[in-house]
């Protein structure tokens, strides 16, 4: 599998599957995530992630946009999309055992995965604003990303040039809630991060990145 991903300009396109496997610790233990990466259409990607027994799937067109979350935990039967539907995102499905049909203006662009941000981070730009969405909570919240510069980190045991980025939310509330996210200088791949999930006082969760491969295992040095 020589090649599995490249870009064109800002756009990206995958060629095979790959697979991004980080490791998280917090104060409630350690545990691992784990995103497959599939070509999708028109040159885009299908992100999927099981984690704690749910199931989500990320559809993004060619220029990382996403246009489809699908949400599905199989214990409680609850099962939604989001849909991207010109300027507003349309929530469908079942929750609680309840039907739900909800739409949410836009006013930036949506990126349902933090993964998606690495054109943000290669283009050099000081800060964007995107929305974020959370099916299961019925929520679509707007997010500013920060660039904070370029540092040093140990990775893996490596050293790795990284752009580190702050997350945040625009206005006062800003002042309350921030993570931190670290992105691969040379490409965009995200290595580390350092989420608050919640309000302020939340614990902090600590991720990195502990393999990147093609489905034969083979290491993905560079996302090219």
């Amino acid at each position: 599998m020589a090649l599995l991903f490249f870009t064109v300009g800002a756009r990206a396109v995958v060629e095979a599957p790959l697979r991004l496997v980080y490791a998280e610790t917090s104060t409630a233990g350690q545990a691992s995530k784990e995103y497959l990466l599939e070509p999708g259409p028109g040159g885009g990607w299908r992100i999927s992630l099981h984690e704690r027994g749910v199931n989500r799937v990320i559809v993004c067109d060619a220029d990382l946009g996403t246009v489809r979350e699908e949400y599905h935990d199989p214990a409680s039967g609850d099962a939604l999309a989001m849909e991207r539907r010109g300027d507003a995102l349309r929530l469908t499905g079942t929750l609680g055992g309840r039907a739900v049909d909800r739409s949410f203006p836009l006013e930036a662009p949506w990126y349902g995965s933090v993964l998606l941000l690495r054109a943000f981070v290669l283009s050099g730009e000081p800060e964007v604003l995107f929305h974020v969405s959370k099916p299961e909570d019925e929520q679509v919240v707007l997010l500013k990303a920060i660039r904070q510069g370029v540092e040093v980190i140990d990775v893996g045991g490596a050293a790795v040039r990284a752009v580190r980025v702050k997350y945040t939310v625009p206005g006062v509330r800003g002042l309350f809630w921030s993570s931190l996210y670290w992105y691969r200088a040379s490409d965009g791949l995200l290595v580390r991060t350092e989420e608050t999930r919640g309000g302020p006082g939340t614990p902090t969760v600590h991720a990195e990145l502990l393999a990147a491969t093609g489905l034969d295992g083979a290491p993905l040095t560079a996302w090219r």
